[in-house]
């Protein structure tokens, strides 16, 4: 399960630059890139990825299995 989270979180930050390293640069260049880091629950923003990922696999089955505890990490929620 370890290992599971370990690539859940390497992809999840691909992805996150992918997405946000044009906005980001854009951002930076007016002066208004802010990072505001929090502790944020890596439990909770992967299930809210593979909710949003079985609304677009609508005939797909996707199971999610996940420690019963927080998993707290130090983050940019991005709202």
């Amino acid at each position: 399960m370890h290992r599971f989270l370990l690539g859940i979180d390497g992809a999840s930050d691909r992805l996150a630059r992918l997405i946000g390293e044009p906005a980001q640069c854009s951002a930076h260049r007016v002066g208004q890139f802010r990072l505001s880091t929090q502790r944020v629950d890596l439990i909770h923003l992967v299930a809210n990825a593979v909710a949003t990922a079985r609304i677009s696999a609508k005939d797909r089955e996707i199971t999610l299995g996940v420690p019963d505890r927080p998993v707290p990490i130090e983050g940019d929620r991005c709202s």
